[in-house]
């Protein structure tokens, strides 16, 4: 038996307990567990079940003061209804957890972290259709970076890094708002110079070239600097011989092919950057060349072909491509020397269009000659 002290002891513990337990009438719970503490569910006051928003997203790997950047805005609301209902709802019928038209505020953040942290406005990703419950969207907004902040460095090579918060006015009701903001430190922003970077990624030639085949080439060019290449003009891109690796004296001209436009780097957003040409789905800063039937030179037994970039024209936005040495051909492949017995390769037709396959796969092969 229990002394009378021990039992009035026993049922303060049981009271205090059943009170720490009980459910709250502030939180419109009827349970025990606060289930928006587990992100689970998100409740209104009154227990009704409303939006819960979530933002990510990242932008170009570099831009420059006063340029253009592109910013990939991805929304998820991850609300549930979880009233009892009647019936069963319909498939996309509306519901309270159903977000209303909202929108993202995209920043520029400057040493995160730190005292010196700058922050800089750069505007708003309008999502005016709203977005249904457990559904996400997906937005590219395109933005310019002001001529110069105070707070930031206009150093080349210095980092900005991208700020999103969604719903920051409040104007759709959510149920937690914890994650409306999103700071990317994984994928910052680099502050390069105005000018634009032509490369050559690829070429689509046949693996064995003999002096005096027919080819039909692909050439995939990107641009990998800040600017568009209209700034500076059309692209003049050749296909040459050579008999050294180098753009000298002594070269013949194979093809010329003349690109009006590349895409900036600054407007191709990009988490994992490739500068190869093994991308399924082709970046917008990337461009290919689909050309038709051309002839190699038949002498000498064994010589070079390779693309060159501007050859003739020294244009300022492209001057990175021109050096006092010698200039290097791109996507060098050897020719020759001749096979005894086997004449040259050439190819009937033109190329096939449209172009469905990701560069350098061909969508149909072109019969010999």
């Amino acid at each position: 038996m229990f002394s009378f002290k021990a039992r009035r002891m026993l049922r303060e513990v049981v009271a205090r307990d059943r009170r720490r337990f009980r459910p709250s009438l502030k939180n419109g719970l009827g349970s025990i567990e606060r289930l928006e503490s587990r992100e689970l569910m998100a409740y209104s006051p009154l227990g009704v079940s409303l939006p819960n928003l979530t933002v990510s997203g990242y932008a170009g790997p570099l831009a420059f003061w006063g340029g253009p950047i592109a910013v990939n805005v991805n929304v998820s609301n991850a609300g549930s209804n979880t009233q009892n209902q009647p019936l069963s709802l319909a498939p996309g019928a509306a519901t309270t957890a159903d977000a209303g038209p909202f929108y993202v505020s995209v920043f520029a953040v400057a040493r995160p972290g730190t005292r010196h942290a700058a922050t800089l406005f750069l505007g708003n990703a309008s999502f005016p259709g709203g977005l249904q419950q457990n559904a996400s969207v997906q937005q590219t907004a395109d933005f310019n970076l002001p001529a110069f902040h105070p707070g930031f460095s206009a150093n080349y090579g210095s980092k900005v890094y991208l700020e999103l918060v969604v719903n920051p006015n409040n104007q759709v009701s959510v149920g937690n708002s914890f994650q409306n903001t999103y700071l990317n430190l994984q994928n910052p922003i680099r502050i390069t110079p105005p000018a634009a970077a032509v490369s050559v990624l690829g070429t689509d030639v046949p693996s064995v070239l003999q002096p005096g085949d027919t080819i039909a080439p692909n050439i995939q060019l990107a641009n990998f600097g800040a600017i568009s290449t209209t700034v500076g003009g059309p692209l003049d891109i050749q296909l040459i011989a050579s008999r050294s690796r180098f753009f000298n004296r002594g070269v013949t001209v194979i093809a010329n092919y003349t690109v009006e436009n590349i895409q900036p780097q600054s407007n191709t957003p990009t988490q994992d950057f490739v500068t190869t040409d093994a991308n399924l789905q082709t970046p917008a800063n990337f461009e290919t060349i689909r050309g038709g039937p051309v002839t190699l030179p038949t002498s000498p037994r064994r010589y070079y072909i390779g693309v060159v970039v501007n050859p003739q024209t020294v244009v300022p936005a492209l001057a990175s491509l021109r050096r006092p040495q010698p200039l290097l051909i791109a996507q060098v492949r050897s020719v020759g020397p001749p096979i005894p017995g086997l004449p040259p390769a050439g190819v009937i037709g033109q190329q096939i269009a449209p172009f469905p396959n990701p560069f350098p796969y061909p969508n149909a092969p072109i019969p010999n000659g």
